[in-house]
């Protein structure tokens, strides 16, 4: 498959996740495949790769998420969680109070001092594990941390997808919906969003986005699949 890339922001996310993640996303760096990295602190980041992700000259985005230490301690690889399960925890978490606004402030605003300190400036832009930045709640959080960093870019998408994917895609979009609603801020982001592990016909969604506007395409390449596809099609 070749595939046109004037169009697509490739977006890879979970650097500092595993020593695997960081090894591939390094790797597709080197090759010039990516135009984003999302790097999570709180994880396995060592110096010499911070400073080359750092000198790619790459866009470095900052993944924020509310997971504790513990979780990249024992993490190895990517896991298979059933997305059933993970609405429902987090809706449970919700309601007993586990992600207060302030907690969440606290939270975020730790990592991005602590990926400054790291990578001497503030990132280029935000987005979150599994989304969470949607949720109205966080995502008026993360606008203004954007606002207070001047952080230029946010992953969003203005608009839906004329495509159907899964029942994440699907979640978000009624997200975006209320957020524009009730959030008039302005903000840099892509015209669309795509998850790659959204895609269930390859081929159709390739073919169709050479006809829509700009489009962030995040792939996990810490999994093996998505890595191979980014060295074989970009």
């Amino acid at each position: 498959m070749s595939i046109k890339k004037e169009k697509i922001i490739i977006a890879v996310d979970d650097f500092g996740v595993s020593k695997k993640a960081n090894q591939a996303i390094l790797k597709l760096v080197k090759v010039g495949k990516i135009d984003r990295v999302a790097v999570m602190m709180g994880g396995k980041i060592s110096k010499e790769e911070a400073r080359e992700l750092l000198n790619s000259g790459v866009k470095l985005d900052i993944h924020l998420h509310l997971l504790g230490k513990n979780f990249f301690a024992k993490r190895k690889d990517e896991p298979s969680i059933n997305i059933f399960q993970r609405i429902a925890f987090f809706l449970v978490d919700i309601m007993i109070g586990k992600y207060s606004v302030p907690k969440i402030r606290k939270a975020w605003r730790r990592q991005l001092e602590d990926f400054k300190a790291s990578f001497e400036r503030y990132p280029d832009g935000i987005n979150s594990h599994e989304h969470m930045h949607f949720f109205p709640t966080f995502f008026k959080v993360a606008l203004k941390l954007k606002r207070d960093c001047s952080i230029g870019y946010i992953r969003f998408g203005e608009e839906k997808y004329n495509l159907k994917f899964n029942l994440v895609a699907f979640i978000l979009d009624l997200l975006r919906i209320v957020n524009l609603k009730f959030n008039k801020d302005k903000f840099e982001t892509s015209k669309y969003l795509v998850s790659f592990d959204w895609i269930e016909n390859d081929a159709n969604f390739f073919k169709h986005l050479s006809s829509v506007d700009s489009t962030e395409l995040v792939f996990h390449p810490e999994r093996d699949n998505e890595f191979e596809f980014l060295i074989k099609n970009f």
